[in-house]
């Protein structure tokens, strides 16, 4: 018997379907707001149905897909993705598909949705927005919806470290344990860190939320005109709370992966007094999360130095030999794909968290090699991408997207992060944001201030460069 998740997932993606096919842009608007609030059908309906996982991607993202393909079949335009990274996308796809029947049918297209499912978000996100101010916008609109989950996770810690962790974690239900890994905290010194998801299934989902918002949240203050109020109060501001939210998730990694963000930010931007900032920010937000912690730096210092030490040299290396001394060829795709494991049990799957141990697993060496084939593309692509804009306000966030980018791909080797949401919705579509950045000129834009209010979804966010500059020349 069809359950009601499924129906109303069938019909919401019908509707959007519809809504999409007139204009395709509604459908990725509604993914963007949608993303940070993915996790509540599963943890509100616990144990919930298969299909709650689902719930984006039949609502929003295939809606989109179809929407996008009736819009290009229409317009014919350039695809905006280069070769490079279209071809490796594509062997990607093609190794899943190769791969497909190693194990049973039912893993093989968990893992194939996993794999293949998000790349061409690349192609939509290059044709999301054709203008800074529509980037903007954009930016603005993803930082408000973001504000929900960023400010309830930062409650969520104020409530654990003071004392209240059941009215913390009270409106998970039975979902409690399952969301934070069994109310885990880790021994730091004379304290602790504890594990907060805010609004998503598992820190780790929370954390590489936070991550992806610090990109955007860094983008828009260094867009910002210099030495105004505007600045300090919706830029440098909102970054700092986002900052302090991604150091107080739980998540261990935060203390290496949010300084490594803002050094190669900064070293990007050279700007003296952009640095100054950045190590203010960092410092308040190193001293408000020792201070919940109730522990001290070295202490945090010890704890982060031993675990990269263990992560670079025994766990994560253990891994990857592991991965090598099993398969050279791989067993089948999906067979060490996390989200399988939640659809059906097989003997056959692996537990290993390392991305690319993953990709020796499931495709073997030649999925390895293209695996990093597509990500020195994306790297190479997106740093070029950041070169070739010379406008003030697009370089911004073109330095915090391609860090970013640079920053999840290293945490791969810590675990299969682009396997689950919302980094695998983010990845790539922000791989799109980035590459169209270098064709958008303030020219064809009035100077930063109030913007003319658009409805997402409005046929003027469809017209190319050309046309946008002939409106902004007119009005």
């Amino acid at each position: 018997m069809t359950d009601t998740l499924t129906i109303l997932c069938v019909g919401f993606g019908l509707l959007m379907t519809a809504i999409s096919i007139r204009n395709w842009k509604f459908g990725v608007w509604g993914l963007v707001t949608f993303m940070p609030f993915a996790g509540l059908p599963t943890i509100l309906m616990y144990p919930a149905p298969p299909t709650a996982r689902l719930v984006k991607d039949v609502v929003f993202v295939l809606p989109a897909y179809v929407g996008f393909l009736a819009w290009y079949l229409r317009r014919r335009p350039r695809v905006g993705v280069p070769g490079a990274l279209f071809w490796s996308a594509s062997a990607v796809v093609l190794l899943a598909v190769a791969h497909l029947f190693g194990t049973s049918l039912l893993v093989g297209l968990v893992g194939l949705k996993t794999w293949a499912l998000y790349l061409p978000l690349m192609v939509l996100g290059y044709h999301l927005v054709a203008s800074t101010s529509e980037l903007d916008r954009l930016v603005r609109w993803l930082l408000v919806v973001a504000t929900i989950p960023i400010v309830i996770g930062i409650l969520q810690a104020v409530l654990v470290y003071g004392g209240a962790p059941d009215l913390a974690y009270g409106f998970y239900g039975a979902a409690a344990s399952e969301v934070t890994h069994g109310f885990g905290r880790t021994e730091v010194g004379t304290g602790d860190v504890s594990k907060v998801a805010s609004t998503f299934t598992f820190v780790s989902q929370y954390y590489n939320f936070v991550l992806a918002m610090l990109c955007l949240a860094y983008g828009r203050w260094r867009s910002m005109p210099k030495k105004t109020a505007s600045r300090l109060v919706f830029g440098l501001l909102p970054l700092t709370a986002v900052a302090i939210a991604a150091l107080l998730t739980g998540a261990r990694g935060a203390f290496v992966m949010v300084p490594l963000f803002f050094i190669c930010a900064s070293v990007l931007d050279g700007e003296w007094v952009g640095v100054v900032h950045v190590v203010a920010l960092l410092s308040a937000g190193l001293t408000a999360a020792l201070t919940l912690f109730k522990t001290t730096s070295q202490d945090l210092y010890t704890v982060v130095q031993d675990l990269a030490y263990d992560y670079l040299t025994v766990v994560q290396i253990g891994e990857f030999k592991q991965a090598l001394a099993t398969t050279l060829w791989g067993i089948g795709t999906g067979t060490n794909t996390g989200p399988a494991r939640f659809i059906v049990s097989d003997p056959t799957s692996f537990v290993l968290e390392n991305y690319y141990a993953k990709a020796v697993v499931e495709f073997g060496v030649p999925g390895l090699l293209v695996i990093v084939t597509l990500f020195i593309a994306i790297l190479w692509l997106g740093w070029k991408a950041r070169a070739a804009t010379s406008d003030r306000v697009g370089k911004a966030y073109a330095t915090g997207l391609v860090v970013f980018l640079f920053v999840s791909v290293v945490n791969e080797w810590k675990a299969s992060y682009l396997d689950i949401d919302p980094l695998n919705v983010y990845f790539w579509l922000f791989i799109g944001l980035l590459l169209r950045i270098p064709t958008m000129t303030r020219s064809a834009l009035p100077l930063r201030g109030p913007v003319p209010v658009t409805r997402p979804w409005s046929p003027a966010l469809t017209r190319s460069v050309r046309v946008a500059g002939t409106t902004a020349a007119r009005s």
